[in-house]
């Protein structure tokens, strides 16, 4: 059972879960997170962020994607209260309210409906950061913090689809893991799976 399958489809997560299990059951734990996390970047569905979930716990590790908490998106952006650089947050409003009123129009005059995209939610949550890095606020809010660093370490896309999607995300997630497989699996590694005392 921890033998390659002979034929593999990018988009298969079941194949990569029985995969693991099978190295679980070999006692290859580490081959096993493996595919357990090859089975995420296939599909990032229930089971198998289950299937992760799982193993963290048997291997004393834990699954925990960074929480980045969006303000609602109102027809006139208001800021924050904050002195923790909150106030950054309007940007963010602004640039979606922006692709809801022309920007998605242009950018998919296939698409006669607007729908939520990895560009317009990407463009936005890079629009915070940016004003994160001008105002340098003496005390950063955590969750800024961590957008600031997945942006630096170019896995902003591979957060929100992972750790932030919706269904007009999703539409777009197909075309990016071709592409980006190695971003999604280093994101997974590097900021989901922690050690069960963190």
């Amino acid at each position: 059972m921890s033998a390659a399958p002979r034929t593999l489809s990018p988009g298969n997560s079941a194949v990569y879960i029985h995969w693991g299990d099978g190295l679980m059951m070999a006692g290859r734990a580490g081959e096993a997170r493996d595919k357990y996390i090859e089975a995420i970047i296939a599909l990032p569905a229930p089971k198998s962020w289950t299937a992760l979930a799982n193993w963290a716990a048997r291997m004393n590790y834990r699954v925990s994607p960074p929480k980045i908490d969006r303000p609602q998106i109102a027809d006139t952006p208001q800021a924050p209260a904050g002195g923790d650089g909150q106030s950054v947050w309007v940007n963010y409003s602004s640039a979606r309210a922006d692709w809801r009123k022309s920007v998605f129009s242009e950018k998919h005059p296939a698409e006669k409906q607007y729908r939520h995209t990895i560009e317009e939610e990407a463009a936005a949550l890079s629009t915070v950061a940016d004003a994160v890095d001008l105002q340098k606020p003496s005390r950063p809010d955590p969750q800024l913090a961590i957008l600031a660093e997945l942006r630096k370490a170019g896995l902003l896309q591979a957060w929100i689809f992972l750790s932030a999607s919706d269904t007009g995300i999703a539409q777009d997630y197909t075309a990016y893991r071709d592409g980006h497989r190695e971003q999604l699996r280093t994101y997974i590694e590097k900021f989901v799976i922690r050690s069960a005392g963190n």
